[in-house]
């Protein structure tokens, strides 16, 4: 204390610590302010360093699997739409099933599976770029 006047406890007054003292730091109540809304607590919750999210997946395997599931939803749905269209080639032979519709639904079942992975790794990516656009190790 090389200018003489008396610190406060900066963690009781709620004050930077980086702020420097004036006459009108002394005037503040003794008492902490009221107790914050249910808003900001939830606010303090959602932003504590333990809630953030972290990737469960490697980078390479995320993006690996984010360009495997864009080729795997556009072939799946092109041979979904041929075999609705009845397309000889897929309905015409004697061991091809006969009814493409059925068989159009269940692929494009497959197509929305595909895109729940697509969804999935591609921001399990984005985690992986955030992260190491905040200075952490990438291996």
């Amino acid at each position: 204390m090389a200018s003489g006047k008396p610190r406060l406890d900066c963690r009781k007054h709620h004050i930077p610590y980086d702020k420097p003292l004036t006459n009108l730091d002394k005037q503040l109540p003794a008492t902490p302010p009221p107790a914050a809304t249910h808003r900001n607590r939830f606010a303090e919750y959602i932003t504590h360093q333990s809630f953030k999210m972290k990737p469960i997946v490697s980078a390479g395997n995320a993006w690996t699997c984010t360009i495997v599931s864009v080729f795997a939803m556009v072939i799946l749905t092109v041979i979904a739409i041929l075999f609705r269209s009845g397309h000889e080639e897929f309905v015409g032979g004697t061991e091809d099933p006969s009814d493409g519709k059925a068989v159009s639904g269940t692929i494009f079942t497959a197509v929305i599976v595909y895109a729940a992975f697509f969804v999935f790794c591609g921001l399990q990516g984005l985690l992986h770029v955030r992260e190491s656009r905040r200075g952490a190790i990438a291996l």
